[in-house]
């Protein structure tokens, strides 16, 4: 108790006070996305699909932290006892721009300068249907488009297409299985071609692309095709006929006739185009019928004289087989001279 001048009054007691004037340190490390196709750290600038991507970083233990756009206040967390800290932003629209920093606070007050921006765009919108404008075959002797249903020998054919945007992927999806992929031009042009050969047999190709930020769009309509490696089995001659004259039927390789038109008939495969090779010169061609069998009259008539005839069959994919065995004959018109 204080009871006058001249006597001193006891001590109060003690109020402690740190001075802090150390501005705090952190760091703003990476941003995350776990939506969509792509997922994982996003580069710095990104865009995303990912309408609510989530921010990461380090800090002072009980410091606060301000996340901004551009210079306006999102929000604020607070560094953890292990020194990260975490912040998921709130959804965002399809198109939204984002420059997120953030900045350290104290607790007296003391903020840090704004971290580098981190530079997002939203994009959610997959792109247009794509349209496969060509299936290109080659290889082999017979080259040129592949249209839907048709057959090739080309186990790698090349497809193309155009009107998209630069710098998204393309994949060829064939049979269900994702077999190439191309980046689409400055052109908006695109060409992408099967890694590995293609099994025989039917197939069917779609292709989807996908934008940067990982929105894939609807496969394209689908084109069929069958490939074809495997040469024709080797055709047959099996009757020459002639119905001229006396002695009509069969003839036998190396026997005259009298008949300058006489009926050829055989097997090939089945809807091949069979070659007539008359004395070594391609002289007609006819279509073999879906059971696989052929006929053919020579017109005009042959002259007189003697005749070597050989078939080879070409299938849908231009694969030639070896040639037929070959049937000799002569052609006498006007009379076949009797025995002496």
């Amino acid at each position: 108790e204080f009871s006058g001048p001249g006597e001193i009054p006891p001590p109060t007691r003690p109020f402690l006070l740190t001075i802090d004037t150390v501005v705090p340190t952190g760091t703003f490390d990476r941003v995350s996305d776990d939506v969509g196709r792509y997922q994982g750290d996003l580069p710095n600038p990104a865009v995303t699909d990912d309408t609510t991507p989530t921010l990461h970083g380090t800090g002072r233990p009980g410091d606060t932290v301000f996340v901004r756009n551009g210079s306006d206040i999102i929000s604020s967390v607070t560094v953890g006892a292990d020194g990260r800290w975490g912040y998921t932003l709130p959804e965002q629209t399809n198109g939204a721009a984002l420059d997120v920093s953030v900045v350290f606070r104290g607790p007296t007050g003391v903020e840090s300068a704004p971290t580098d921006p981190w530079k997002l765009v939203i994009d959610t919108e997959a792109p247009v249907k794509p349209i496969i404008g060509d299936v290109e075959d080659d290889q082999g002797p017979v080259i040129g488009p592949i249209n839907n249903g048709d057959v090739t020998d080309d186990t790698q054919p090349v497809f193309s297409g155009e009107g998209a945007v630069p710098g998204e992927t393309v994949e060829l999806i064939i049979d269900d299985e994702v077999v190439g992929t191309a980046i689409v031009g400055g052109d908006g042009k695109w060409e992408v071609t099967p890694e590995n050969p293609l099994a025989e047999g039917e197939h069917e190709a779609v292709v989807v692309i996908t934008d940067p930020a990982g929105n894939t769009s609807e496969p394209s309509d689908p084109i069929g095709f069958i490939v074809d490696t495997t040469p024709p089995a080797q055709p047959t001659i099996d009757t020459v006929f002639d119905n001229v004259g006396d002695r009509t039927g069969n003839l036998a390789s190396g026997e005259t006739t009298d008949d300058n038109t006489p009926t050829f008939s055989g097997t090939a495969e089945e809807n091949s185009l069979v070659y007539i090779i008359v004395n070594e010169k391609v002289v007609d061609s006819v279509r073999a019928t879906e059971t696989g069998s052929w006929t053919w009259e020579p017109s005009p008539g042959l002259a007189n004289g003697p005749y070597n005839v050989r078939v080879v069959a070409e299938d849908q994919a231009g694969l030639r087989s070896e040639s037929s065995e070959d049937f000799n004959f002569n052609v006498q018109v006007g009379g076949i001279p009797t025995a002496p």
